[in-house]
């Protein structure tokens, strides 16, 4: 028995041992999952601000920063204050992303 087998040999008893689902009644859940996919991306009906609160609240459930920004020209000053705070070296690296290039990162390096 190889040690693939082996592990699945074990998951399948620890399965069983609590009552979970037998191998036959797995593979239907699966198969009915994959015959109905469930829909990717925001419901359609959602708005633009619908969908950034969906994002945020995403994002802050798994414990990520998220600072609403009025508008990209604050960009650079609140980089820099994230930075700042977390004392951080105020250096970020920066690819050729024109939407981020037009801006004054001079409090950067």
């Amino acid at each position: 028995m190889s040690g693939r087998e082996r592990v699945l040999a074990r998951l399948r008893a620890a399965r069983h041992e609590a009552g979970g689902a037998g191998d036959d009644q797995v593979r239907d859940e699966v198969a009915r999952g994959i015959a109905s996919p469930v829909p990717v991306g925001p419901p359609p009906d959602m708005d633009g601000e619908g969908r950034v609160d969906r994002f945020v609240a995403k994002a802050e459930a798994v414990q990520v920063r998220v600072a609403r920004l009025s508008s990209m020209q604050d960009l650079p000053a609140a980089v820099a204050a994230v930075l700042r705070n977390q004392n951080l070296p105020a250096a970020i690296r920066m690819g050729t992303e024109p939407a981020f290039a037009m801006h004054d990162w001079s409090g950067l390096d």
